[in-house]
């Protein structure tokens, strides 16, 4: 092998996909506008030791078998806003494999809603850089499809990170030439720091430190039992169970009186509330809002008061759009 390799040095890239578990980039290197500055993105090769479990006449060991299933992978990246007005953010493939639904004004503004029909794969890429001789490996992961957490807490960057399954590649066996480094990374700007989190619910605003949006997905592999759709995994699928794992979060109150007694009254009555997050860095803007969210018990860790909340459907309405997150 021709020197160590590291991942801090090299290259990550994501694309959406036309066809499901079909590489975006047709085995070729990234474009610029596909390299992306994450801070970590880590494609591990799912294979499973399959040991049998039968009547021997001896204590001798049996052998196994490797059964080749599917990637896991996980990420994490700055949440930064569009470029311009009606620009898709450099987290748009990785906001469309977690299961949102992307609508674009022309120079006016993109908004994400979860959705279920149009569930979108990407293909993500990793070089592995060689220190020693500016080679590489490439590292791919097709049909992924991942859930996806945004953390805003105030005093640090805006995150957005998750975990998700792609398709069965192996690892590759040998070193490749490291594409050409881009000039510059897609969304390539400083990180939007919390400066201020408004945090809005039902006209009254929160003080609160910290906030999340999480999607829950259940992410299940279907085997076709068939390698042509890498392993025996033919797709990732995006589940959402009926219950127990609805879009939602929390946030941390800093403030022990008034605030946390409106939070646990809310929490009592099951009272429907609307909330709304503003993160605003110059002229560009990031708002996520729910129309209806209820409130669960909240967690007492003095001096912060946790308070987990979950998207519902408002009164009267299908429930798509109930959840948006909007980049102007």
């Amino acid at each position: 092998m021709p020197g160590f390799l590291t991942a801090d040095q090299g290259i990550a890239a994501a694309k959406s996909e036309t066809t499901y578990g079909t590489d975006a980039f047709s085995g070729g290197a990234p474009s610029s506008a596909d390299v992306l500055a994450m801070s970590a993105l880590d494609i591990v090769q799912v294979q499973e030791q399959i040991e049998g479990d039968r009547l021997t006449a001896t204590i001798a060991g049996e052998c196994h078998a490797i059964h080749l299933s599917h990637i896991d992978l996980s990420w994490s990246m700055p949440l930064i806003g569009s470029s311009a007005p009606g620009e898709l953010p450099p987290g748009d493939p990785w906001l469309r494999a977690a299961g949102y639904a992307a609508t674009v004004v022309a120079d006016t503004s993109v908004t994400y809603t979860p959705t279920i029909e149009q569930q979108t794969s990407l293909t993500a890429l990793l070089y592995e850089r060689s220190v020693q001789d500016g080679s590489a490996r490439r590292l791919m992961a097709r049909g992924v499809r991942t859930n996806a957490t945004i953390t805003l807490t105030v005093g640090q960057e805006a995150m957005c990170e998750g975990a998700g399954q792609g398709l069965y590649d192996p690892y590759p066996a040998e070193t490749s030439a490291l594409p050409t480094l881009p000039t510059a990374y897609s969304g390539d700007q400083c990180g939007w720091v919390v400066n201020r989190l408004v945090l809005t619910v039902d006209s009254v605003v929160y003080p609160v430190e910290a906030m999340t949006l999480e999607t829950r997905w259940t992410l299940e592999v279907i085997r076709a039992g068939a390698a042509s759709g890498g392993g025996s995994a033919s797709q990732i699928l995006l589940v959402k169970p009926r219950a127990g794992a609805r879009f939602g979060g929390s946030f941390t109150l800093v403030d022990g009186t008034a605030a946390l007694t409106a939070a646990i009254n809310a929490w009592q009555t099951g009272a429907k509330l609307s909330l709304t997050a503003v993160l605003t860095k110059g002229a560009r803007t990031i708002t996520i809002a729910a129309a209806a969210i209820q409130l669960s018990a909240p967690a007492k860790t003095l001096p912060r008061f946790a308070v987990p909340w979950d998207a519902i459907r408002a009164d009267g309405t299908s429930g798509v759009g109930h959840l948006t997150i909007a980049y102007t």
